[in-house]
């Protein structure tokens, strides 16, 4: 078998959007999925990868490597927003890795435009309650 140097970066990170987008589509489509999903501890494994990511785009942003890492990001924090969508002990998981100070300061960097919205809709999630406190203007609605 042929040495270490032959698999290239940019493999590894594909692998790892396909199967952020995978965990993105069975979130999206059964409560049960997420809860399954939360128990293998899949929220803090998003949250650290997006942190190792961040770093890594950062770094070298203008790099092709620095867009692969980018494209990570989103992929990660789409992933993020639907495990979080609906589930309370989701989003829990989340934030108690400190995912959401990470996302405020993100948005003080300088992101590609695709992932600025990835980064609205998992701060959304995240940061959605069911307290009353949240929703100023009136609970109704429907």
């Amino acid at each position: 078998g042929g040495g270490e140097d032959k698999r290239s970066e940019v493999g590894g990170d594909d692998a790892i959007v396909a199967v952020m987008q995978a965990i993105r589509f069975l979130s999206y489509s059964s409560e049960s999925n997420r809860t399954q999903f939360g128990d293998l501890g899949v929220c803090e494994t998003l949250s650290s990868l997006i942190d190792l990511k961040v770093e890594e785009a950062l770094e070298a942003s203008a790099s092709p490597v620095g867009s692969l890492a980018w494209k990570v990001v989103g992929a990660g924090l789409t992933a993020v927003s639907y495990l979080s969508y609906r589930h309370p002990s989701n989003r829990h998981k989340c934030l108690s890795t400190g995912l959401l100070q990470r996302i405020n300061s993100m948005n003080r960097c300088k992101l590609p435009e695709k992932v600025r919205s990835c980064l609205q809709s998992a701060k959304t999630m995240l940061t959605v309650t069911d307290a009353p406190l949240a929703s100023a203007g009136g609970k109704g609605g429907g």
